[in-house]
């Protein structure tokens, strides 16, 4: 109990996210800089990611399904249009110079799948690189 409390992180915001976080821990990938402000060349805020890796220029999104289904995400708009304004969103940080991942709740409770790709693959496709055990993070 006293390792969960220490390795729990408020910056956190949905219970994927947590969970993703402790699969990266448990397979032994870099810690993460959780809610991470990506701005553009002139300081402009582009958006804000759930996971970064600087040193890897890697930003990582989780998201659940419900993002493009509930009326209070969707702003009025349609599901449609929250897929189209994300997309957006992700072109702007590209746009930064940073690469992306995704994943979604599939690839977080299947982490070793290969197709479709768990998040394990993901992460190793998007250059993150993975330690045999698992690596030291702030609180573990």
């Amino acid at each position: 109990m006293e390792r969960a409390i220490a390795f729990a992180d408020p910056l956190a915001q949905l219970p994927g996210e947590s969970y993703s976080r402790a699969l990266m821990w448990l397979r032994g990938f870099p810690c993460p800089v959780l809610q991470h402000e990506v701005k553009d060349q002139y300081g402009g805020l582009v958006g804000i990611v759930d996971f970064y890796w600087p040193t890897f220029r890697l930003a990582g999104e989780f998201d659940g399904a419900i993002k493009y289904s509930r009326g209070e995400y969707l702003k009025d708009g349609t599901p449609r249009d929250a897929v189209v304004e994300e997309k957006k969103r992700e072109d702007r940080i590209r746009a930064t110079g940073l690469s992306m991942a995704r994943w979604d709740w599939g690839a977080a409770w299947e982490p070793e799948s290969f197709e479709p790709r768990g998040l394990i693959r993901i992460l190793r496709d998007a250059g993150l690189p993975q330690a045999r055990q698992s690596t030291p993070w702030p609180g573990m």
